[in-house]
């Protein structure tokens, strides 16, 4: 296995009590620091990959029966198309509003725990205490 102990699933799913308990002591200032991810950003990721992966397969279907190209060219007709644009434009819709709800969330949790959890996002690294 490859990536560090804080980067696999098993570490950052938590049950969804602990999420929520965690979003509301963040809010009072008091959520507990977390070295790999919180409970909160752990939920957070498994949204955005399972957004991410329908709005892409929305846009296959799209593709595929609109302009006939793609790996699903010739399998979808031009009307499941034109039924899925719809759904791939609230897929995607709904997938940049969770961007942008962690992207707040990741601001006020490195000021609430006075850290700059941007850089560890990047560098995969974050101190001990």
């Amino acid at each position: 296995m490859s990536g560090s102990k804080h980067a696999r699933f098993t570490d950052f799913l938590y049950a969804p009590s602990t999420a929520f308990a965690y979003v509301r002591d963040l809010l009072r200032m008091h959520g507990k620091r977390y070295l790999g991810h919180s409970p909160a950003g752990g939920y957070m990721i498994v949204a955005l990959i399972v957004m991410l992966a329908l709005t892409g397969i929305a846009g296959l279907i799209v593709y595929g029966g609109e302009e006939n190209a793609g790996p699903l060219a010739g399998m979808v007709t031009k009307q499941t198309a034109e039924q899925f644009e719809e759904v791939h434009e609230v897929l995607a819709n709904v997938t940049l509003a969770l961007i942008l709800v962690h992207i707040s969330a990741v601001l006020f949790a490195s000021f609430a725990h006075r850290e700059n959890l941007a850089r560890s996002m990047v560098t995969g690294k974050k101190r001990a205490e």
